[in-house]
């Protein structure tokens, strides 16, 4: 049976404890994954998970959490990458539709999570999920550098727009693909080791090509001649 209860919409303090509702949100939403990643339930306890802060260099919405520090280590996985997110997490949502929700992984062990910060925990009704999407990404550093190596001398301008840091490796029939822009649900824009950027999208399945080379996409940005999120929107008009 799920629990219902309230979150504070208002900015989590910093370094504040985990509440009951924290507790219920966290066990509710691990209920729904996978068996895969059943080892995940037993780490929703006090004595685990000890404070919740706004993760930092994240958008608002990310909360991430502090552990404790012999049981972080004796549950470290080998398997997963250092830093890994399970995205795409589809809850019924009571204000219409479905949200997206991201478990952030630290060594494979629960390190926090996001939730859209317009969206209160009583907003989500765990009766109703889709698990359809679920993707486990994980970021290598080797993916990082090989990307850095691709775009050169990024325009700082362009750069702070770009999710460089975060980027991961996606292998398609079409060929590899480096994220550059994660516009949500799966959708990107990537280059590959050529430099050309592409845009990716998942439904309907579609590989688009933008810009034969990047230096040519750097001039269109900076010329306003190409904006990444109108791009983006025109697939949905």
């Amino acid at each position: 049976m799920f629990e219902f209860f309230k979150r504070n919409k208002s900015e989590i303090p910093k370094h504040s404890s985990l509440t009951a509702q924290d507790f219920n949100f966290l066990k509710n939403l691990l209920s729904i994954l996978p068996d895969d990643y059943e080892y995940l339930r037993h780490q929703v306890s006090s004595d685990f998970l000890i404070k919740k802060s706004p993760m930092l260099l994240k958008k608002k919405g990310n909360i991430g959490f502090s552990m404790d520090e012999n049981l972080f280590n004796k549950l470290k996985r080998t398997d997963i990458a250092e830093s890994a997110k399970l995205s795409n997490i589809l809850i019924k949502s009571r204000k219409g539709g479905y949200t997206a929700i991201t478990i952030h992984l630290l060594n494979g062990n629960l390190w926090g999570y996001y939730l859209d910060p317009h969206l209160s925990f009583e907003d989500l009704d765990f009766r109703f999920y889709d698990m359809s999407k679920l993707q486990l990404r994980q970021f290598n550093s080797s993916d990082k550098e090989e990307l850095k190596n691709i775009l050169g001398d990024v325009p700082n301008e362009i750069l702070k727009n770009l999710d460089v840091e975060s980027t991961f490796k996606i292998e398609l029939r079409e060929g590899e693909f480096y994220v550059i822009k994660e516009f949500g649900n799966g959708d990107y824009l990537a280059v590959d080791k050529f430099g050309q950027v592409y845009g990716l999208f998942h439904d309907p399945y579609l590989i688009e090509k933008i810009y034969d080379n990047k230096d040519s996409f750097y001039k269109a940005l900076q010329k306003d001649e190409f904006d990444m999120n109108k791009y983006y929107e025109s697939k949905f008009d």
